[in-house]
């Protein structure tokens, strides 16, 4: 089925005689002149207005002292009250905007009135009055208003335009709808011309829903935008437009165009904080957005909602009543903040807070749904899926055509894997919107394509959707590991998920992502909805798929036990160890980073613990935060054991807060917790006190040193710092500064002074070691490298230093002295990543003395780096790499090494008897264990499957090899390896096979060692 079509939607003209007549505005009747010309600007307007553009609140606020001090130089008292002073008309609007935003409404109200109130009002005044009681009054206020404006003003759009938003916004769509179409005649006619009124136009066309005709309008108005202003009001409009169809790149794009012009806009910046929260993800971002935003416009509500919801991202809930309060003190039935109200009351579990906000927003609109809708929104991101689906049911029982609210429910009810509903509630979405891009997203992408070509495979505990194409990887693989994971999850919780309980694996991210999230990216290997887990596949771009998806299936318990309550960094900290607790060899940790964040004192406190995922400001301080997690749920668990840390993440559905939850679930307050917590943390990292290294910025931070490079503070105690100190702060600042030979010749003296009160020779030679690596000078690099490790009692030693000079030792030829870097790494840590790279690097050459065959060059300088690696012999050699492919989920490259290793030992006994029985049952264990972990990491492999069917063949079921052999040779991607599994199947089948089989094995065989035109028995490492 073809995509679909985005169709044109014809408008519509209504017509509402008595309404047009009192407001004087009916089709064929042109816009007057009078509201599009004014008189010449004097200087002070040109300024002023040229302020305002470009942002410039300090310059406008000292013209106009200035002007008002020049104007009455003989009464300072009267120039100093700015609002009580005639001013022109653009004057009076110029100040009232900055008045308005900074939340002066009455000094704003004071210099408009003297231009609005009688039947000569200005336009330009009554706008800026307008936008004063938007954001001061309430909406019948606001509404009586501008039914008095229209009156005196009748023909001018801009207004008419707000009349009928205030329309919309109190319930009265039909009279907005009718009041609004006729500028659609007019702008027809060519009647409309100026850039305000061609945006007042567009916008009227988008409340009546006519996107696509806005645009168009929006389109002829850009091509005859010559002045900024006019560039910035069309850019604006494109933005909101754009951001209410989900359409974050475009959206961005015109708001980018805003702020060159003006780079203190508060819509604009606003807009961008929103694209930063729904499209980036961007939390920290949009944070410093609002507050400066709200530091230079407190009074622009907008923004002040979107920071309370973003306090509800963080779990604050108090800063986000606290955000309420100010904004409702200001205008109480503005809609943003009536629907950030309900949000608040849901997730704080506060039934009066939720009915004022329903009641708020029934007298603002009785047949609004969107109270329901936005608090859906947000419940969404708390995970509570279930409620999701009520709301978004009640907000279409107020007003069956808000069609975000059938969007949205389509997605909650793919959710719950219910895609018949899914699919009619988008449908209806796009019936009415075909502009909103999620909605076009899904049912273009999913419904219309993937999700035709997904096979469902049903499991006695859960059900597995795959791609046709993947379908028979995946159901050999996944389906039997989601079973056994169920199982093993029910036992660990004591009960198992609802139903349905669906995974659901996509060929392609994009497919994934608008699966997911609606839109064609993101980041995350899988998602759990509850009953829902969608995930990337592993077959085109491999990753560790079981560790992801028993990590998601853990979160099903968490959610639907908590009806999604269960705050993000326990249900993330529990469902890694969950993963560990299930195999050992899918833990995931960094131990230095966390060793570090420990010494550095930032380690996140339970009380505030979400912070450290909404307020990140890295994808590192992201991994941080998970990492950090899983810690905290390691240690309560030896604390207090696993089943209490279980029940501690269930018991959030009951409503109450974590901190209360740990106290009563755990007996111990939070705050008590976090201290022994950082004790039991530097026990367990504890080896790394012998991993010394020096970083620039926190060295600067212990010497308190200021940023200005003049200034130091030299300590606390205030005594004479000495000259060698002194020094090591001017080498800091040069370095800070950039100015790396100049630090260089103050460390070089440095590093070799005698040591005084503190001795900074280590601290010095470390830095010299960083400039040499980072200017590419590696034999200065490892003679200070040497100079560290060579330090008495090790004080100088650390895991950098030994990189460094294995990688030497490496590329002098040196197996014996690199192996003894590698061993000192091993004694300071040996699951740090460092160490584990090294280790990587001995097993990857020794090897080589392995799998060449003997004689060759290779194999022979291999022997060096097996003698010193495994003295033992190759049997020592694969425990070595074993342990090795054990330590990184991640690691691809080790399990198949060890793979070949243990096929190198097997593969010479598996037609004759071995000379020793012991040590060939414990190779073919070895082999197995490497078919598994390969399979873990690339389901599709053909190495795994090659792996899986030696292992079958070496234990003496030749039977049962077959098969596996014919399944590595239809994963072969060269005729080589077809050739090698052909091969090797013909040799398993004449150990007892059929001998059709082997008749078929022995002619694919030929075949495909003719294609690839070498035969493929050289190696012991590829066939007995």
């Amino acid at each position: 089925m073809p995509a679909r079509s985005v169709p044109h939607r014809c408008r519509q003209t209504l017509s509402n005689l008595a309404l047009l007549t009192v407001l004087g505005l009916t089709a064929g009747v042109g816009i007057g002149a009078p509201f599009l010309a004014h008189a010449q600007q004097s200087a002070t307007e040109r300024e002023l207005a040229a302020h305002s553009l470009h942002g410039n609140r300090q310059g406008a606020m000292q013209l106009a002292v200035e002007t008002a001090r020049a104007r009455h130089p003989k009464n300072p008292e009267l120039a100093a009250k700015l609002e009580t002073l005639p001013w022109s008309v653009a004057e009076a609007v110029e100040l009232a905007q900055w008045w308005t935003t900074e939340g002066k409404f009455g000094a704003a109200r004071a210099v408009l009135a003297p231009h609005v109130g009688t039947k000569t009002a200005d336009p330009r005044a009554a706008l800026a009055l307008v936008e004063v009681e938007r954001l001061s009054a309430d909406a019948p206020t606001r509404l009586k208003l501008l039914m008095k404006l229209g009156q005196f003003l009748p023909k001018h759009l801009p207004l008419r335009l707000q009349l009928g938003q205030a329309l919309y916004e109190t319930g009265k769509a039909i009279e907005a709808r009718k009041l609004l179409d006729p500028l659609a005649d007019l702008y027809q006619e060519g009647s409309v011309t100026a850039t305000p009124d061609l945006v007042a136009v567009a916008r009227s066309l988008a409340l009546n829903g006519y996107f696509k005709d806005a645009l168009a309008v929006l389109a002829k108005a850009e091509d005859g935008a010559e002045e900024p202003a006019d560039q910035l009001a069309i850019q604006l409009e494109l933005g909101q437009l754009y951001l209410q169809k989900y359409n974050y790149r475009d959206a961005d794009s015109a708001m980018r165009k805003v702020l060159q012009i003006n780079p203190h806009h508060p819509l604009a910046r606003t807009a961008m904080a929103r694209i930063d929260v729904a499209s980036d993800g961007d939390l920290a971002k949009a944070r410093e957005r609002l507050d400066a935003v709200l530091r230079d416009h407190p009074a622009w509500l907008p923004a002040r909602a979107l920071r309370a919801e973003i306090a509800l991202h963080d779990e604050d809930v108090e800063q986000a009543k606290a955000q309420l309060g100010i904004g409702t003190a200001q205008r109480a039935d503005f809609p943003d903040l009536v629907y950030v109200q309900g949000a608040i009351a849901k997730i704080a579990e506060d039934p009066a807070l939720w009915t004022q906000a329903v009641q708020a927003a029934t007298r603002l609109n009785p047949n609004d749904g969107n109270l329901y809708l936005q608090t859906a929104v947000y419940l969404e991101m708390a995970h509570r899926y279930r409620e999701v689906r009520e709301l978004l049911q009640e907000a279409l029982k107020r007003d069956g055509d808000l069609w975000q609210a059938h969007a949205a429910l389509g997605v909650a009810w793919a959710r719950v894997a219910d895609d018949a509903k899914a699919k009619k509630a988008l449908e209806l979405a796009f019936g009415g919107d075909p502009y909103d891009v999620r909605t076009a997203n899904q049912l273009t992408i999913l419904y219309d394509d993937v999700l035709k070509s997904m096979h469902l495979l049903s499991g006695p505990n859960v059900d597995l959707r795959v791609h046709k194409k993947e379908r028979k990887v995946l159901e050999r693989s996944a389906l039997p590991f989601l079973q056994s994971s169920v199982d093993q999850l029910t036992t660990a919780y004591g009960f198992a998920p609802k139903k349905p309980l669906l995974v659901e694996i996509f060929p392609q991210v994009q497919q994934f992502a608008v699966r997911t999230v609606g839109l064609p990216q993101m980041g995350a290997h899988a998602v759990c909805f509850g009953h829902l887990i969608t995930s990337r596949s592993p077959v085109a771009e491999p990753f560790n798929w079981k560790l992801v998806l028993f990590h998601e299936l853990s979160h099903v318990y968490h959610i639907q036990a908590s009806d999604g309550r269960v705050p993000r960094w326990l249900t993330e900290g529990l469902a890694m160890m969950e993963t560990a607790w299930a195999n050992p060899r899918w833990r995931q940790a960094n131990d230095r980073r966390a060793w570090d964040r420990l010494q550095s004192g930032s380690l996140a406190k339970l009380a505030k613990f979400n912070l450290a995922f909404s307020q990140a400001r890295s994808m590192q301080d992201i991994l941080d935060a998970y990492d950090q997690s899983m810690r905290e749920v390691q240690f309560l668990a030896e604390r207090f054991g696993r089943d209490k840390v279980r029940k501690l993440a269930l018991a959030h559905g009951g409503g109450k807060t974590t901190q209360v939850l740990i106290a009563e679930v755990l007996g111990q307050p939070a705050e008590l917790l976090d201290a022994q917590f950082a004790t039991w943390l530097g026990q367990q990292l504890a080896h790394y006190a012998k991993d010394f290294r020096t970083d620039v910025s926190q060295l600067w931070a212990q010497q308190r040193l200021k940023d200005e490079p003049e200034t130091a503070a030299e300590g606390s105690d205030k005594r004479p710092v000495s000259a060698t100190t002194q020094a090591l702060h001017a080498a800091l600042r040069a370095l800070q500064a950039g100015s790396g030979a100049a630090a260089g010749v103050l460390l070089a003296k440095i590093a070799k002074e005698p040591p005084g009160e503190v001795d900074w020779r280590p601290h010095a030679s470390y830095l010299l070691m960083d400039l040499a690596v980072r200017a590419g000078h590696k034999q200065e690099a490892l003679a200070h490298a040497k100079t560290l490790v060579d330090m008495p009692n090790g004080r100088g030693d650390g895991l950098v230093q030994r990189s460094l000079l294995f990688f030497g030792a490496q590329g002098a030829g040196n197996a014996a002295e690199a192996v003894k870097h590698l061993r000192a790494a091993q004694a300071i840590a040996p699951l740090d990543r460092t160490t584990l790279e090294l280790a990587r690097a001995s097993a990857q050459a020794a090897a080589a003395a392995v799998l060449r065959p003997s004689g060759q060059p290779a194999a022979v300088k291999a022997a060096a780096w097996l003698s010193a690696l495994a003295p033992a012999g190759e049997a020592q050699l694969r425990d070595f790499t074993k342990l090795l492919a054990d330590s990184d989920p991640y690691d691809e490259a080790t399990p198949r090494l060890f793979g070949q290793l243990a096929w190198a030992a097997v593969a010479p006994n598996v037609q004759r008897s071995p000379k020793d029985a012991v040590a060939h049952v414990h190779a073919v264990a070895h082999l197995r264990h490497a078919a598994e972990l390969v399979e873990e990491r690339a389901p599709a492999d053909f190495m795994a499957a090659l792996l899986e069917a030696r292992a079958n063949w070496a234990s003496g079921n030749s039977k049962s090899a077959l098969p596996v052999y014919r399944l590595a040779a239809e994963r072969a991607g060269t005729a080589t390896e077809r050739a090698q599994a052909w091969c090797e199947a013909a040799k398993a089948a004449s150990d007892g096979g059929d001998p059709a089989e082997r008749a078929e094995a022995d002619r694919q065989c030929a075949a495909n060692q003719g294609q690839a035109g070498a035969q493929t028995g050289d190696e012991p490492a590829i066939s007995p």
